[in-house]
Parts: C-alpha cells; structure tokens; sequence
C-alpha cells in the first residue's frame, strides 16, 4: 500500500517566494530518491502564506528513513526555519 505523507506550511508574509523556491529544490531532489514514488506541492491561492506539500512514498518505513537520511532534509529545515509562522503539520495516511 502506498504511504502518503502531506505538510502543511505557513510562513511569516514576505517569505512566500522564500518557501517557494525551497519547496521546488526540494521537489526536484526527493523525486530521484528509491522510495520516493511522487512528491508535489501546492500554494493557497487565497492565503498564499500556506503551502502543502504531498509526499507518496513505497512505504511508510522506507520512505521516512530514506527522507530523513536525504542530506537536503537538515538543509531545508535550517533554511526554512526562520520563516515558518507556526511548526509544520504533518498529516500520514494510507491511500485507498
């Protein structure tokens, strides 16, 4: 069964090109990883503060270690940080 991870993201306004631009880069790098079967993101078109970000992977277990152990994953944190307005929610589900 395919494990589906979705992120919600805000940002202080002003950081919205910010996150943009981190999400794309991270996109393009978390699509060539094994496990890693799609990995999108979306903006808000009336809040466009908010991001979401939806991560399909093999499985649950393999697709969260081999993201994690992914050396951009500590970069992304660490960019993204200062601009979050509130922590990340994170959403794991099974799809049907």
């Amino acid at each position: 069964m395919v494990f589906q991870l979705v992120a919600h993201f805000e940002v202080k306004p002003g950081h919205e090109e910010d996150l943009r631009q981190l999400l794309v880069k991270a996109s393009g790098i978390y699509k060539k990883d094994k496990h890693t079967i799609d990995w999108f993101i979306a903006q808000n078109k009336k809040e466009p503060t908010k991001f979401t970000a939806v991560e399909r992977y093999t499985s649950e277990e393999d697709g969260l270690k081999e993201h994690a152990s992914n050396p951009f994953f500590k970069e992304f944190g660490e960019a993204a940080k200062p601009w979050l307005a509130k922590p990340v929610e994170l959403i794991y589900n099974s799809e049907l």
